[in-house]
């Protein structure tokens, strides 16, 4: 009988904890709206502690608050903030909403959801902007790579070298850009391709290949092809390491 009214106790205590949790965590997202300074910046700390020490039932309850928060009617500055914290603390639930707000009308709330999903652990995160960046316009293509780019998960990788096939040569760069950043020797073959046909990209793809490790018979190519005097200087310093090893 004692065991029974001590789980009763336990269970009900657990319950107004986690009511009391839900009522502060509602409370702090509607004074993110106040017109007083101090009152937003509190709010802004109880929920960011709030959702760090937040487990289990809790951290679910209250990542779908946050989620349930981001629309068009909330101040925009209060918007960043919310997905901010999906950057920090977020899960694959919150995927389907971030992936949708890089199509958003603003641009700071796209650069905002593409950096939250750039940091977001898991296949959802990673394949949400595989997909964007699939359909992406040339001028939103390279911030999606560079997003994959600092996910540097391998399965991106034959994604990111197709770009470099794009008729844009921000595009192109970007792509060259974001190999460099994965370091791997298996992005040579692609980059030695794409630098016999690139225009103004031709200077990032060269920089790739020489960060990467070109042969001595691309670096020569690029020495005496480059017309940037910086590009020259790591192409002769290429070869003189290759040529003492």
């Amino acid at each position: 009988l004692f065991s029974m009214k001590l789980f009763h106790f336990v269970f009900l205590f657990s319950i107004s904890v986690s009511l009391a949790s839900a009522t502060e965590i509602t409370s702090s997202l509607q004074n993110l709206s106040s017109d007083n300074h101090k009152v937003q910046t509190e709010a802004r700390n109880a929920l960011k502690l709030d959702f760090a020490d937040a487990e289990g039932a809790d951290y679910l309850a209250m990542e779908a608050e946050i989620i349930g928060q981001i629309d068009d009617d909330l101040p925009l500055e209060n918007r960043l903030y919310l997905i901010r914290l999906l950057e920090w603390f977020g899960s694959s639930a919150s995927v389907p909403t971030l992936a949708a707000l890089l199509d958003d009308s603003d641009p700071k709330v796209q650069g905002s959801a593409r950096r939250a999903l750039a940091s977001i652990s898991g296949d959802e995160a990673r394949i949400a902007l595989e997909q964007a960046l699939r359909e992406a316009s040339d001028s939103q293509a390279p911030a999606l790579l560079d997003a994959l780019a600092y996910r540097k998960e391998s399965r991106s990788f034959g994604l990111i070298e197709e770009s470099l096939e794009s008729s844009n040569a921000h595009v192109v760069q970007a792509a060259a850009i974001a190999l460099t950043k994965f370091g791997s020797a298996d992005a040579i073959p692609a980059l030695k391709k794409a630098l016999q046909g690139a225009g103004v990209a031709k200077l990032e793809i060269a920089r790739a290949l020489l960060s990467i490790g070109a042969d001595v018979e691309t670096a020569k190519q690029i020495f005496v092809d480059s017309d940037n005097p910086a590009v020259r200087v790591l192409a002769f310093e290429d070869l003189m390491r290759q040529d003492s090893s």
